[in-house]
């Protein structure tokens, strides 16, 4: 009677106990699954961001949300007319036959360049606003080399990915074997957040051209801080607070990000369609403007 018994619960247990491990088989190739689409989405972030770093052309002159240059390397310029050498916060306003009144132009006709296939291209400057009052002699006339960026540029953030790398394998392999731990969870986030943050943030100026890369570096750069506190909150094991008030602990951490991130998303995108729209170059200006206030503000925040 004992044995019938046994064999009865066996055979009315066992669809259950199979569905349950097909459940659990599914549900284990899932996880891997993820594991390595992320792994390889990663890599080909890190990848694409220094492929397009490589890609627009370097003219010796460096400048950011302004036509103010911030950086010269004179080793690529050769002066052809102008009162004095070319100096930072000169503002660049014409390249080769075409006038530029604003950062996203500049870009765009250096991505023109960067399809030709000259060797040389002609920057006319002129001093800040307020010191040249108004006269044409002081305006500036170079030729930059077109070059690529150097591959001793790429050395930091090529050595930064493989140390970072390494830190991601580890933080991959660990949620492999522990999926339900969720510190393992909250660390593997963290490495995905870390190296998109990072990787775009060493090559932000040259990957601005590119909406799918900028905005991944967008993303992952203002929310690494939140992620970076949530895995401290869970790790060794969930703090009291985070228990008691799961809700209250995941807006604190992670409302003023969103607010930030939804702030810089808007504002990036109000830039791009004022100037694809040629709208008035004023408005452009004041739209980079605002942008660049709130990048500060959250910097600060951060």
């Amino acid at each position: 009677m004992l044995q019938g018994l046994r064999d009865f619960v066996a055979t009315y247990f066992r669809p259950a106990n199979r569905a349950l491990a097909e459940e659990d088989t599914r549900a284990a190739i899932g996880h891997r699954v993820f594991l390595i689409a992320s792994a390889f989405l990663v890599c080909l972030y890190a990848f694409s961001v220094v492929a397009y770093s490589r890609a627009i052309p370097d003219i010796g002159m460096h400048t950011a949300f302004t036509l103010a240059v911030n950086r010269i390397d004179r080793a690529q310029i050769r002066q052809l007319s102008g009162p004095r050498p070319v100096q930072k916060q000169d503002e660049i306003t014409r390249v080769g036959d075409v006038a530029v009144y604003t950062w996203p132009a500049l870009l765009h006709e250096l991505a023109e360049v960067a399809r030709g296939d000259g060797e040389e291209v002609v920057i006319h400057l002129r001093p800040p606003l307020g010191m040249d009052d108004g006269n044409p002699a002081s305006a500036m006339v170079v030729a930059c080399r077109i070059d690529r960026e150097p591959i001793e540029s790429l050395v930091p953030s090529v050595l930064w990915f493989f140390l970072k790398g390494g830190l991601f394998l580890v933080a991959l392999l660990v949620y492999w074997k522990r999926p339900g731990d969720r510190s393992a969870t909250q660390f593997f986030l963290l490495s995905i957040v870390a190296v998109c943050a990072w990787m775009g943030g060493y090559h932000w100026w040259r990957i601005v051209p590119s909406p799918p890369l900028l905005l991944v570096f967008m993303v992952s750069s203002v929310l690494l801080p939140a992620v970076t506190l949530h895995f401290y909150v869970v790790f060794p094991r969930p703090k009291a607070f985070l228990q008691r008030y799961p809700r209250t602990s995941w807006l604190i951490i992670y409302g003023v990000p969103s607010l930030f991130l939804l702030a810089l998303l808007l504002g990036y995108f109000r830039a791009r369609i004022l100037f694809h729209s040629q709208h008035d170059p004023e408005d452009v200006k004041r739209a980079l403007e605002d942008l660049l206030l709130r990048i500060f503000v959250y910097l600060g925040v951060a």
